[in-house]
């Protein structure tokens, strides 16, 4: 998350910048913006709030100036390990979650101040869950999950911003997306009972597969800071 902070950072000076070079008349508006609801919670205090509800964390707008119409691509990625020890029992779980989109969509200015925009998507949706837990005691009993789905889909999204400036933007948006994929589970457990001579071990496999299809809204609760050029 404190990559997304420094690039939000950088968005708006690279905004400022554009905005003191004068404008120029083009046949295409290029928009990029980025998530910021980490940065606002760092800077601010909401007390319990929702956390952010979309994967995709930077998007990148292609419109005609004149019609509006276009089109984006939105990408997002998340890792996140932790490591636990109480003397018995150690885990260390990694997880990855990645997703892209693929869509066109119309701008619509509203006024000088805002704009609205709506489109269709193609959406890809990755996750990755591995757990390797440790249990030390009598007998040694290690156990490694591999969970896996991959989601494939698309539906419709609308947004809206408000223009700080004529280069910086802050808006947010809502969605709809039919994903299905299939979840794929991996449970390796492996014993070694040290209170039989010569320590056998014994490794058990199980393995599932498990159809998952889904039909999410996400409310307009992501904010995101655009600069246009």
């Amino acid at each position: 998350m404190r990559s997304l902070l420094i690039t939000g950072l950088c968005l708006l000076s690279v905004g400022l910048r554009a905005q003191n070079s004068g404008e120029t008349t083009a046949k295409w508006q290029h928009t990029i913006s980025v998530q910021i609801n980490p940065l606002l919670r760092q800077l601010f205090s909401f007390g319990d709030v929702e956390a952010d509800n979309t994967p995709f964390l930077m998007n990148y707008h292609l419109n005609s100036a004149k019609h509006g119409w276009g089109a984006r691509v939105g990408v997002g990625l998340n890792y996140l390990e932790v490591k636990d020890n109480d003397g018995i029992t150690a885990r260390n779980t990694g997880q990855t979650q990645y997703a892209i989109r693929l869509g066109a969509e119309r701008k619509i200015d509203l006024g000088k101040r805002w704009e609205v925009g709506y489109g269709l998507d193609a959406v890809m949706q990755r996750d990755e869950n591995n757990t390797t837990t440790v249990v030390s005691s009598f007998d040694t009993i290690t156990t490694v999950s591999r969970n896996s789905i991959t989601q494939l889909g698309g539906g419709a999204m609308v947004w809206i911003r408000f223009r700080l400036s004529e280069r910086i933007l802050i808006g947010t948006e809502s969605s709809v997306y039919y994903q299905t994929g299939t979840l794929r589970e991996n449970i390796e457990v492996t014993r070694r009972n040290f209170s039989i001579p010569g320590a056998p071990q014994t490794t058990t496999k199980n393995t599932f597969n498990t159809t998952l299809t889904e039909l999410p809204f996400r409310v307009p609760i992501s904010v995101f800071l655009a600069i246009r050029f």
